[in-house]
């Protein structure tokens, strides 16, 4: 399995993730793998009006381009979305998957710390009480149930496994290493993880040369050249749909 690396700006990571079914051994005697991707964005920022464009003119320009993406939105963010009224980005968000990332995101206590002294049990109902309500609410506010669930920087508990469960959740979209087996997909406690993962692909938008340009030109079968044109071209792109309002990409 090959895998992510990412992309923040204005609340929202980007994630790329290459899926090899085969082992190394069998890809070598297979005349072509199977490419999965995986595109996702951590929607988090309800503070700032210019992330709520943001997601907007990325959701578009994905159907645009008929690519479906997940969305992964925090509680906060779809109730700051319903109260601007901004049914436009609602809407443009629904034509993809929709994933859930906390209820209020790194408001502490933050999931580590409150289940840190706690026990499976005890752990899982705190977990639903508190991250419950954002679910609910992503669910009502989007018409669909969130897909997955991935934690709130790297704060992560086991408990919240058992809380998926009862919700009916079956992926664990994020990236970290609390849980990893050979940087592979896994299921743990009944759910399918795409969490540590092997040949991560990270973007940088406010650091371009973060980008290792080389791996990115050999997994697309472009030259770097390549890669080095159409980045620039997309952060040119970026910068005149949002009118230069995302900082770190000039006036």
């Amino acid at each position: 399995m090959v895998a992510p690396r990412f992309v923040r700006h204005a609340g929202l990571w980007l994630v790329v993730l290459f899926g090899l079914a085969l082992s190394p051994s069998a890809r070598a005697a297979e005349p072509a793998a199977r490419v999965y991707v995986i595109l996702w964005f951590d929607t988090e920022d309800y503070l700032l009006p210019a992330s709520d464009d943001a997601a907007l003119h990325l959701a578009r320009f994905l159907s645009g381009e008929n690519v479906r993406a997940t969305f992964k939105v925090v509680g906060e963010k779809a109730r700051v979305l319903e109260k601007r009224k901004r049914t436009d980005v609602i809407e443009a968000l629904k034509k993809h998957e929709i994933g859930f990332h906390s209820n209020y995101h790194s408001t502490q206590p933050s999931p580590a710390l409150y289940l840190s002294q706690l026990g499976w049990d005890e752990g899982v109902r705190e977990f639903d009480r508190r991250e419950g309500p954002g679910r609910d609410d992503v669910e009502r506010i989007f018409g669909q149930a969130p897909t997955c669930y991935g934690q709130p920087g790297s704060s992560w508990g086991p408990q919240s496994y058992g809380a998926m469960i009862q919700w009916g959740m079956k992926v664990y979209l994020d990236a970290g290493n609390h849980v990893n087996l050979k940087d592979r997909p896994c299921y743990y406690c009944g759910i399918l993880n795409l969490y540590k993962l092997a040949y991560t692909l990270r973007a940088d938008l406010n650091h371009a040369k973060e980008l290792p340009q080389a791996e990115a030109a050999a997994l697309l079968g472009v030259t770097v050249r390549t890669v080095q044109r159409r980045w620039h071209a997309a952060l040119l792109k970026l910068h005149e749909i949002l009118k230069g309002r995302w900082p770190g990409l000039g006036p």
